[in-house]
């Protein structure tokens, strides 16, 4: 029984991704994760896994938010395609 399953997250638009290792992950203004990897594919653009609480769907847009800002990001099942 896995808590918080790793999710994938697709960002909504190109972000500099550097130093995003730890930002909090928001659902309706409540964390339900944090970011525990990020890159860029090269066809899906800005990515990251987060282990996310259960009651995330995927399909949800979530807010990612750290010291250098907020962007919005949808829920992926993993591997991302």
């Amino acid at each position: 029984n896995v808590p918080r399953p790793v999710r994938g997250l697709r960002f909504a638009a190109d972000h500099d991704l550097a130093g995003l290792v730890g930002a909090a992950v928001l659902l309706a203004g409540s964390e339900v994760g944090s970011l525990t990897s990020v890159g860029r594919s090269a066809v899906l653009g800005p990515v990251a896994l987060a282990p996310l609480a259960r009651s995330v769907e995927e399909g949800a847009t979530v807010a990612v938010v750290s010291p250098a800002g907020e962007w919005d990001a949808t829920v992926v099942a993993i591997p991302m395609r």
